[in-house]
């Protein structure tokens, strides 16, 4: 473990939780230390950190188990601007400058909120436009398809679907649920 930690510190100057965020970054260490062995390695740093189970009743469907991940959710579905800009990008990507004429948000508050989603992995990249001078401007799109929040006597159960290419195109996906 301390051998990872300071050889992700050393190549890419990020901890080991930064890099579960950066998940290719953790997966290039495990990889280069441990060759095929680094996929139960992932699978056992990703459970201690993030713990999520299928639906048995809908395949489709994932429970969240780890309270912070649920707190997450929670709060960003609880912020009636969060959802509208959520629901905005829930099956068509856009710039960040598309969201925010969309709604009209103030620039300063709009890019805050836009960005702590995207921090807080609720909106990730989709692809890219290119810009009159050239440059890629990156598009974002909902994380979930659907989320279902039940109150179950005192537990509260958070259950999500994936975007289908989400599920499929991350590394940190197939990981976490055998894909």
């Amino acid at each position: 473990m301390s051998k990872i930690e300071s050889r992700l510190e050393s190549k890419y100057r990020v901890s080991l939780i930064e890099s579960i965020e950066q998940f290719q970054k953790f997966d290039s260490i495990l990889r280069e230390t441990f060759g095929e062995g680094a996929d139960g390695l992932e699978k056992g740093f990703l459970k201690s950190i993030c713990k999520a189970s299928k639906s048995d009743s809908d395949k489709n469907w994932f429970s969240i188990e780890e309270n912070l991940i649920k707190k997450v959710i929670l709060e960003s579905y609880g912020d009636e601007d969060n959802v509208r800009i959520l629901d905005c990008v829930n099956h068509e990507s856009m710039t960040i400058t598309n969201i925010l004429n969309h709604f009209k948000f103030p620039k300063t508050s709009g890019y805050r909120r836009i960005n702590n989603l995207i921090r807080v992995g609720l909106l990730v990249e989709d692809g890219y436009v290119v810009s009159k001078d050239s440059k890629k401007i990156p598009r974002y799109c909902c994380l979930f398809d659907s989320v279902r929040i039940n109150f179950v006597k005192n537990k509260i159960n958070v259950d999500v679907r994936f975007e289908e290419s989400n599920l499929h195109e991350s590394k940190i996906m197939q990981v976490v649920f055998n894909l």
